[in-house]
Parts: structure tokens; sequence; C-alpha cells
């Protein structure tokens, strides 16, 4: 059935397309709404974004911040902003085969170059670098007061950097570009500057020592490699000491200290022949440099044992080629022991420290009972014999321990003066066969 239109009947299918195209509609205009919303919320937190390479518009990331190298000098103006670099010394480069234009062209340098960028409210801002080049290596070190962060990229390849930073009441940010490694040319191919929103993770780093524990004599040296692997970036330099030596053990680290990081530095952990064999733990210690002068512990177990070979451990707990000179090895070219080996060796010293604990335990107990013996045997009379009986029921059982029915026998205490009970049966039967002698 339909209604009426124009004196025609309306079907119904008619009505129920009108209702779907409204309620299509709506729902477009809402996601449309959501859309925007959550495009606004997105570039609301950009600030700026500054496109570095030449001065060709071609090149320009649109909605971008052209730096058009060493020409573009500080206090170049934009908008509310000034930037720009403070050195003259600079390269452009441009490979037009790169399809996005943020990567397409970049600004590098041998020296170390600064960029400013002022007109800042005083805030904290995310920053996020990125780095790379079709056809060199980049090795891009940036520093922003005492925060730092550090990337190295191949031939084709681009990697973002990210650092957060404070911005004072003078509303300046200073950046400074250097070579993170010492050899390659640093770069940069755009920046995008974001105010910072929840927390931040601050750039760190993690240590990993190996091996974790080992196995020696007294007078023997160990070595332990310390490694250092950046996080977040983290681009300043460490140094490390070890705790828990006792007299008899010195160590020496090689390097003191690692600049560039991911890296290793090598532990070397001398023993004297005095050192007490025990059970002893280390405790490494990696300071970074950084304002916050970051930490990081690492506990290794030193087992020193008079049992075993010479050699048991020593150098040779950090060497994987198996095959080297024993002419030259410090252990005369022992072979690496595993993990397993390492592992039965401090089980062995635990159950011995547990065998010779559970033994001066005893001893102490014996001596203890030694002495409650002698003062027995002192102090109490010695008992030869069965002591005289003073019941006729004690006469009774003694007569049973003498012949063998029971073996136990008591001395009864002093009697108690009160009026006997009269014998029961059972008692007169045995009374009558074992009647005392006279």
């Amino acid at each position: 059935m339909g209604v009426m239109i124009n004196g025609r009947d309306r079907h119904w299918l008619i009505d129920f397309f009108r209702w779907d195209a409204r309620a299509t509609l709506a729902a477009a205009l809402g996601l449309l709404v959501l859309i925007g919303f959550a495009w606004a919320a997105t570039s609301g937190s950009v600030i700026a974004t500054f496109d570095f390479g030449g001065a060709a518009a071609s090149d320009l990331a649109v909605g971008a911040i052209q730096v058009k190298g060493a020409a573009t000098q500080y206090p170049t103006t934009a908008g509310t902003l000034q930037y720009g670099w403070r050195t003259a010394e600079m390269f452009e480069s441009v490979d037009k085969t790169v399809a996005d234009r943020l990567n397409r062209d970049s600004n590098s340098g041998v020296n170390g170059a600064e960029f400013w960028v002022s007109g800042l409210e005083a805030d904290t801002y995310s920053l996020a670098f990125m780095v790379g080049a079709s056809d060199k290596v980049f090795s891009t070190k940036i520093t922003s007061g005492a925060q730092a962060t550090s990337v190295t990229t191949t031939p084709s390849s681009w990697k973002t950097a990210n650092l957060s930073v404070a911005v004072d009441n003078s509303g300046i940010l200073k950046l400074v570009f250097s070579s993170a490694n010492g050899s390659n040319e640093w770069g940069v191919c755009s920046l995008v500057l974001s105010a910072a929103t929840g927390v931040m993770e601050s750039p760190s780093f993690a240590v990993a020592v190996s091996p974790p524990q080992v196995t020696i004599r007294p007078g023997d040296t160990v070595a332990f490699s310390v490694g250092v692997t950046p996080l977040q970036n983290y681009a300043n330099g460490v140094s490390a000491e070890v705790a828990g030596l006792v007299t008899g053990m010195t160590a020496e680290f090689m390097p003191a200290q690692l600049t560039n990081l991911p890296g290793t530095i090598e532990l070397l952990l001398y023993t004297a022949k005095t050192v007490p064999p025990a059970i002893y733990n280390l405790n490494i210690l990696v300071r970074g440099n950084d304002v916050a002068a970051t930490q990081k512990y690492v506990t290794v177990r030193v087992a020193v044992t008079t049992t075993g070979t010479s050699g048991d451990s020593g150098l040779s707990n950090t060497t994987t080629d198996s095959s080297s000179d024993s002419s030259s090895s410090p252990n005369g070219g022992l072979p690496p022991r595993t993990a397993e080996e390492i592992g039965a060796d401090f089980d062995e010293i635990e159950a011995f420290a547990e065998e010779q604990q559970a033994k001066a335990l005893q001893q102490k107990n014996f001596l203890e009972l030694g002495d409650i013996g002698s003062a027995l045997s002192g102090g109490v009379p010695v008992l030869t014999g069965l002591p005289e009986a003073k019941t006729a029921t004690e006469s009774i059982l003694q007569k049973l321990v003498n012949n063998g029915i029971i073996g136990v026998a008591s001395d009864a205490a002093p009697p108690v003066q009160m009026t006997p009970k009269p014998p029961g049966f059972w008692q007169r039967v045995i009374e009558g066969i074992f009647s005392p002698a006279n």
C-alpha cells in the first residue's frame, strides 16, 4: 500500500530510499565533522615545518617554510617567527628522483653549524628531524642546551631523530648540528616543530655485559665486554666504573669513556693470589655525560676458586674464536667455556659451601653434647645397677627387667607417706608368683 501524491499512490519503497538517503547524508556529514576535528587537533599541534634545501620553489614541500641553505641567515621572518642559519659554511643538495619533497633536498656540512628559531613562547617543544640522502651517508648530531640526539643513515635511506626541548623566556630555540661519528657529514632534510603533549620519553641508553658470570683462580685476569646502546637517539658520551672490589682486586676500563654510541668498553679485572675463594658480586655502573647524569647498573658474578685447572676462565671468557694461537693466548689457548660449564662451577661451589656449613653445624652440636655429658658425669652420680626397690610393684618391675621380659626400668622417687590401697586381685596373683626374697 502507499500514500497519495498528486492523486497517485506513492510506493513504500520511495519512502524507504528517501529515509536511507537522509541517514547516509547525516552519517557522511558527521564523519566529515570528526575528520575536521581530528585534522584540526593534529595540525594545531604543529607550529612550523622547515624544509631544508635550495632556492628552487619546485622542491619546497606544501605548507613548509623554505630554508635555502647558507642564503637563509638568521633572522629571516615567517609570520611571527624568525629563523635561519648562523653560519655560511653550508652545502645544499637535491635529487629530483625523490618524490617526497621533504626528503628530496637537504642542508649539510662538515663543521658544526647553528640554526635558530625565535618568537616562541616559553614552553616545551617536540622536534622531529628527517635525515637522509639518496647518494651519501649522513651522521647527524643535534644538540639543544643539555639535550642531544643523533642518527646515522646509509645511501637511499631516511631516518627520523626526535628531541624534546624547553624554551625559556627569551623565546629562542638554538640548535647545533654536527657530525655524530666525526667522519661523515651531518645533514638535515626537514624539521617539524610541535607543541609537546604528554610525557616525553627522555633519551637514555641500555647496558649489557658479557659474560654475566665467570669462574677464576686467585691470580687470574678476566675480561668483561660492556656494551652500551643508545635509546631514543641518546647522543651523549658515557663512562664506567665498578663497585664491590675486595682487597687484591683491581679493575681497568679500556677506553675510560665512550664518546660515540653504540660502543663497547672492555673491563679488565685483575686478581691477586691472596684473594680468598668466594663468590663476589660486582656492580658495573655506566654513567651518561648528560645533564641528568643517567645511570645504569649491571651486576656480574665472579667465583674465585682453588679447584680446577689453571685458566678455567680468564680472558678466554670473552673470546668466541677457539682457533687462536695458544702461544699468544693468556690462558694457554684453552677453548672458551660455555654457560653450562660456568653454571656447573657455581653449583659445585655452592654445594661445597653448604657441605662445609653442615659439617660445622654437626661439629658444634657434637661439642655441645660432649660438654653436657661431661657436666652430667661430673655432677650427677652414675648408677651401676638397679636401685633398691621401695615398693612391691617396683620390685616386680625389676624382676621383669632382670628376667629379660621388659627392657626399661625406672627409678621411683621416695615414696609418699600415704595409706596404701589394698592390693587388687591381679596384684595378689603376681605377688604370689614373684615374692621378694627375704
